[in-house]
């Protein structure tokens, strides 16, 4: 816009480093901040922060009912597993608050559910989770800043179930693996 006031609006994550991505597990608190630089002073009505996490699911099967009569079932599925708002900014009284030019910080944390699911994409489906903050100022369309990030559901490789051969495989059977990590010292042995 020609006269927008807002310089800068983004969503920071603390304990990540500029180029990472964040990554999080379930049961862990996620905090950082809202910064909003402004080059004039300005009207706001409100700042809003929600956090989510949606799994969907799709897929289309396609079956024969008779030699002239095929069909295609399609079947979907969302469900979100992520779910936090809060308001950061809102008038004590009246319609607005007025910022002054400059740069604001809007702290927020929230904790995460213990069991979620790992972040995921693929053909069939996803798990995504991000935190969206919202600015609403009279007169102006609202503005909004996106942040995603990772969850990873903790493994225990210790297991059982984990710890058992794979079915097919032999100890005399060879092959060749390709790891790439980015930590020394990792080596991988068979019994």
């Amino acid at each position: 816009m020609l006269f927008d006031k807002v310089k800068a609006f983004v969503v920071e994550l603390d304990g990540t480093r500029a180029g990472t991505e964040p990554v999080f597990h379930g049961g862990q608190a996620v905090a950082g901040r809202v910064l909003l630089e402004l080059a004039g002073a300005a009207r706001v009505g409100a700042l809003r922060l929600r956090a989510r996490g949606r799994a969907r699911a799709h897929w289309t099967e396609s079956r024969s009912a008779g030699s002239s009569t095929a069909y295609t079932q399609s079947y979907s599925e969302r469900v979100e597993v992520v779910n936090h708002r809060a308001t950061l900014l809102a008038p004590d009284s009246g319609d607005i608050v007025m910022l002054p030019a400059g740069r604001h910080e809007f702290p927020f944390s929230f904790q995460l559910p213990i069991s979620l699911v790992t972040s995921f994409e693929g053909k069939h489906g996803s798990v995504r989770y991000s935190i969206k903050a919202t600015l609403h100022r009279p007169w102006v369309p609202a503005r909004r800043a996106r942040k995603v990030f990772t969850v990873i559901e903790p493994v225990d490789i210790n297991t059982p179930a984990l710890l058992a051969r794979t079915p097919g495989w032999s100890p005399g059977e060879s092959g060749t693996i390709l790891v790439l990590h980015p930590w020394p010292g990792v080596s991988l042995s068979q019994d």
